[in-house]
């Protein structure tokens, strides 16, 4: 049984590196977007959710 968690535990590491450099990708796209855009909402939520 403890290795079926420690494997988890593993998985759900790895599962939410790949989340977490997906959103960090995200974030630079928006970012990038918000400053050619010039729009102060897609400025405000790149910052709140990014920051």
């Amino acid at each position: 049984m403890a290795g079926l968690y420690l494997n988890d535990d593993l998985r759900n590491g790895a599962l939410m590196a790949d989340i977490g450099g997906s959103l960090i990708g995200l974030c630079a796209v928006e970012g990038y977007i918000s400053s050619v855009g010039g729009s102060m909402s897609e400025a405000f939520w790149y910052y709140t959710g990014c920051m």
